[in-house]
Formats: structure tokens, sequence, C-alpha cells
């Protein structure tokens, strides 16, 4: 082999080791994009999880996330606790009297939604205590 085929002989296997190496970057990229991608719907899906349970908040997963299933599990949970905020406000403006207990059946709301906060932290369906069975009867 004279000198001049193993130049050409080195340089064709650098170029194809070049391209090799420029390929395999090329498919751990697209896979990080389609881990990004599901990892950008399950944390949109989380987010939305949340903001049904901070009150008025609802509104925003109701309307852009309510067909996503565990987005509307949870809307259905926070729609509870909203209905019961609104019942103890009335309450509280009719019967000053039972401002403790109001005030008390308040926290309990506050509770329930932290635990349903967490619950989609933690990505769970679950019910929540007390209140989370009646929630299947909510029509979204």
């Amino acid at each position: 082999m004279t000198h001049h085929e193993h130049n050409s002989e080195v340089a064709e296997t650098a170029h194809a080791e070049a391209q090799v190496a420029t390929q395999a970057p090329v498919a751990s990229t697209h896979a990080e994009v389609e881990h990004e991608a599901h990892s950008s719907d399950t944390d949109s899906s989380m987010f939305m999880g949340i903001l049904a349970y901070l009150g008025v908040l609802i509104i925003i997963p109701y309307v852009m996330a309510r067909t996503n299933p565990f987005v509307k599990f949870h809307i259905k949970q926070g729609a509870l606790l909203v209905i019961g905020e609104i019942i103890l406000w009335v309450a509280m403006r009719l019967f000053w009297g039972l401002f403790t207990l109001i005030s008390l059946l308040e926290l309990v709301i506050f509770v329930l939604a932290v635990i349903g906060i967490l619950n989609v932290i933690q990505k769970k369906e679950k019910e929540l205590p007390l209140i989370g069975h009646y929630a299947k009867n909510i029509k979204i």
C-alpha cells in the first residue's frame, strides 16, 4: 500500500466515524424532544390540576383542559370545594353568630384543597375525604 492509498483510507475511515458521531446526537436529541414533550404535557396537566383547587381559578382548567381525564377528575373535586366556599360565604353574611363554626368549616375546606393539591402533585386520582364521592355526580 502506498503512502497516498494509506492516507486516503485513513481519511475515509475518519469521514465515516464523523458521520456516525454526528448521527448519534441527532437520535438522542429526538428522544429527548419526545421526552420533553411528554414531560411538558404532564406538567401542564399538573398545573391545571392544582388550579382546580384554588377557588375561582378553577375556571382556567375548566376552559383549557376539561377534556383531559386527570384534570377533569380534579376539576370536579375542586368544584365541590368552590360550592362549599360560596355556601360558607353566604352563611357568614346571614348568620354572624355562627362565626366560629363557619370559620372551622372554612379551615376544613382549606385542608381538603391542600390534600387535593398533594394528590395532583403525586399524580393520583384519589377522592377527597368526606366529599370526594360526591364529585362523581358532577357533569362536565
